[in-house]
């Protein structure tokens, strides 16, 4: 608040009580008892309080008033020597914490028109009520007290929180007088004479309100939407959420191909079969996208020459997927780098794991008969029955195989 003195229909009783002050010599000033050795205002407070909508009262230095409406409540207090300290205390009567304030000599701004009157103002926004301003100093000393209050002056906002890109109209109540707008920071935010914030990349602005000798303030902070992941794969049946930072509103999503990935409004997307979906998300004026890659639900493994496997025989297991019936298809390739031919299997056990470690399913096989040459290699096909899966959607794709057994040769 820029401080001038109240001037209003007071003048003759400001040049009053300069030279009173001056000569220290008590004196009724125009209704108002000036005492030399004590700091004490008496009068009628229709003379040193003025307000539109309420009727004020004074008892030695205290002083009560009521405000039907919210105000912008101003204190000043006059006096001519600049050394002594004020204590000023303002009250609601209906319950509440104090507003208090003590005005010391670095405080004490010289009137340019009277330089033997220094003074301070004090400004408060109040609600409707009563209060009671109290006013004492341990100094003796003179001084003269003007209260008043006008319609409160508001900003719309104190805080805002925009994008990069986003605009929002502050506005001004309680006052008919011009605005004057600015930011101190017009690389982050900008405001025009109609109060028009726009928002130009990620920082902290302050967007200032003045209204004559008022000042209003709205701290602005830029926010930049992110998006959680600008691309992955995931496997056919599996869900991921995308996430938006940094954001002011509501976020939109929409897929660019429902048969591949469909994403709900909270940004869940839900892979439906193997290819390529661009996911947006638009929110305060910007569009974010996600590319999406699906990949067909099922475990593969290359297939290994025997001249890759070392002695004996070894299994490997190239492909696990779910059939029509939730059954577990897995071809195992078994390699005989022996020096027998296999002809049976005995307690072979195949176990799928999730990434996790988590057993998607598992089967045993007592006997199986097959044959394979020394120095050749068979892939075989072993169902894990529904009876034994137990996850029924799991992610194959990133899962691990585990084989065990015994098997039968025959030289």
């Amino acid at each position: 608040m820029n401080k001038t003195r109240k001037t209003r229909k007071i003048a003759n009783k400001v040049l009053a009580f300069c030279m009173a002050m001056v000569v220290c010599i008590a004196g009724s000033l125009n209704g108002m008892t000036v005492q030399a050795a004590t700091v004490r205002a008496t009068a009628a407070m229709e003379d040193l309080f003025v307000e539109k909508n309420g009727t004020f009262s004074s008892t030695g230095d205290v002083y009560t008033f009521t405000t039907n409406t919210t105000k912008d409540f101003y204190l000043e207090i006059d006096v001519v020597d600049p050394s002594i300290s004020v204590d000023v205390a303002i009250t609601p009567l209906n319950g509440g914490t104090p507003s208090t304030a003590t005005i010391t000599g670095e405080k004490w701004i010289q009137d340019k028109d009277y330089p033997d009157i220094y003074f301070d103002v004090l400004g408060l926004t109040i609600p409707a009520g009563s209060y009671q301003v109290k006013i004492s100093s341990k100094n003796a000393g003179n001084y003269m007290v003007i209260g008043w209050v006008e319609d409160a002056v508001s900003l719309s906002a104190t805080s805002l929180s925009l994008s990069a890109g986003q605009s929002k109209t502050l506005t001004v109540s309680g006052t008919t007088e011009a605005v004057q707008w600015s930011s101190n920071n017009t690389s982050v935010a900008t405001v025009d004479s109609a109060g028009k914030v726009t928002a130009k990349k990620a920082g902290k602005a302050t967007i200032t309100a003045t209204v004559g000798d008022r000042t209003l303030t709205c701290s602005v902070t830029v926010k930049k939407p992110v998006i959680s992941a600008k691309s992955f794969t995931i496997t056919a049946g599996q869900k991921k959420t995308l996430k938006v930072t940094g954001k002011v509103g509501k976020v939109t999503w929409k897929t660019s191909k429902k048969s591949v990935a469909t994403v709900s409004s909270k940004g869940v997307v839900t892979a439906k079969k193997a290819g390529k979906a661009t996911i947006t998300a638009s929110v305060d004026g910007c569009k974010l996208t996600c590319k999406v890659t699906v990949k067909k639900n099922e475990y593969t493994a290359s297939s290994a020459s025997n001249g890759e496997a070392g002695y004996g025989v070894w299994f490997n297991v190239t492909k696990i997927s779910y059939d029509k019936k939730g059954q577990l298809v897995c071809k195992v390739q078994i390699i005989n780098n022996s020096m027998n031919n296999v002809e049976q299997l005995r307690n072979f056990n195949i176990s799928v794991l999730s990434k996790s470690g988590a057993v998607i399913g598992s089967q045993t096989i007592g006997k199986k008969s097959l044959f394979i040459y020394s120095g050749s290699n068979k892939t075989i096909s072993i169902t894990i029955p529904k009876s034994k899966v137990k996850k029924k959607n799991a992610d194959l794709r990133t899962a691990t195989p585990k084989c065990k057994g015994d098997y039968v040769y025959r030289r």
